[in-house]
């Protein structure tokens, strides 16, 4: 019984939204039509004197304005919003903004849906309510036409006529019966409309567009970010690890010769190289933890994050809501590195006495949040940042800074952590 009415309630919700669409499109078909053809002609027509291109260029802007309703109405049908993507000028001024509005193709597209809406609308409006009057007409019949029977013309249904009770309900039975049809009408003539609009306003083709030029940016910059990482590894090896070792060999190779006259000096220098030593290997741990954490890879991002901020000079308190299920390698290092790049930053340049760190999973987005007291003022285009920005962007993520002047700074990323 519940789901009956559930059900009855959902369809009932459907015809609802799909009638409301249908109906309020024939009087946006006549304003959008009436903008369009109005707006047109008078621009065209003053093209040859000054007036004409900004009638134009307002004519433009008015529909991509009523655009923006009919995607709202469209929501009615589809569910869901529908995204306008229009060009934005590449240099400030009032001839970039034009040619921005007369050489993007949405806004011609807004143009036809302008001029179709009107005969669209007038079907769709026609048909709304042509079905549901019938319906309702024939359903509600004993209820309208008893004040009829004793006339001497009976009413005239095409098919029968209605003349006394009986045939009264012989017309609800009608009606009830041919309800479904009514009912398929208005769906599919909504759905066809709804189709129709969202070609037009919001077509899947700029939208994949777009993302193939945001995944050209964000993959050119994770190649640029690990060229970059690559060259401080190598620099890294050649000025530390490297560099010592030669001074280790060439230690060794004077203790090997010192050894039979200078055994005193032959000690002092092996000591020399066995310190020597232990530096690079220092260093190289150093290097490897860089690359990534062996914490991190061992015991999880909550615990790599809290052992880091337990090092830095500026007191730091994570808080990790990270869940029992490991995350992507790659999410935990972007991660890690997030907050290690953040809290490096504090302490060099913030001059902040406090941070905090905080790490929540909601669930298919890791968010990283890391808060300082310093006197604010950093840069979202520094080198750091932007090689940050690089490598969460690589993986579909955001990256944002706010830090006004006389702080506090607050540094967000967004990953997305699905397995």
């Amino acid at each position: 019984m519940m789901c009956s009415v559930t059900t009855l309630r959902h369809w009932l919700g459907r015809l609802g939204k799909d009638t409301i669409y249908l109906v309020t499109g024939l009087p946006m078909g006549i304003l959008t039509f009436t903008v369009a053809v109005t707006g047109w002609s008078v621009g065209l027509g003053l093209l040859i004197t000054l007036i004409g291109f900004p009638v134009l260029l307002l004519t433009a802007l008015a529909l991509r304005g009523l655009s923006h309703v009919e995607r709202a109405r469209a929501e009615l049908v589809s569910g869901e919003p529908l995204a306008a993507r229009y060009k934005r000028p590449e240099k400030s001024g009032i001839w970039e903004r034009c040619k921005s509005v007369f050489g993007d193709a949405q806004n011609w597209r807004d143009l036809g849906w302008a001029i179709l809406l009107l005969p669209v609308g007038i079907a769709g409006f026609t048909i709304a309510v042509s079905a549901i009057g019938a319906v309702l007409g024939l359903i509600f019949a004993p209820a309208w036409s008893w004040a009829l029977w004793d006339t001497a013309d009976p009413v005239d249904l095409g098919v029968f006529h209605v003349h006394d009770i009986w045939t009264a309900f012989a017309a609800t039975a009608i009606g009830i019966a041919i309800a479904p049809l009514g009912l398929a009408l208005v769906r599919g003539s909504s759905e066809a409309t709804g189709a129709l609009a969202r070609a037009l306003l919001a077509p899947r083709t700029e939208e994949l567009e777009e993302r193939v030029e945001v995944l050209q940016a964000t993959r050119a910059g994770a190649v640029d970010a690990a060229a970059a990482e690559l060259d401080r590894i190598e620099r890294d090896l050649h000025d530390g690890a490297q560099a010592r070792l030669v001074a280790i060999a060439m230690d060794l190779g004077l203790a090997q010769q010192k050894l039979d006259d200078d055994p005193e000096q032959a000690r002092q220098l092996l000591a020399e190289a066995r310190d020597g030593a232990s530096a690079a290997l220092v260093e190289l741990r150093d290097l490897a933890r860089g690359i990534r954490p062996a914490l991190l890879a061992e015991r999880g991002l909550g615990e790599a994050v809290q052992a880091f901020a337990a090092r830095s000079p500026v007191p730091a308190t994570v808080t990790a809501d990270v869940g029992e299920q490991r995350m992507p390698e790659a999410v935990e290092s972007a991660a890690y590195f997030v907050v290690a790049e953040a809290l490096t930053n504090v302490a060099k340049h913030a001059g902040a006495k406090r941070a905090t760190v905080s790490l929540v999973r909601r669930a298919e987005t890791l968010e990283v949040l890391v808060v300082d007291d310093g006197h604010g003022g950093a840069s979202a285009d520094g080198s750091g940042l932007k090689g940050l920005r690089a490598r969460v962007e690589a993986l579909d993520g955001t990256l944002g800074i706010a830090s006004p002047a006389g702080g506090p700074t607050m540094l967000r990323a967004e990953l997305p952590c699905a397995s």
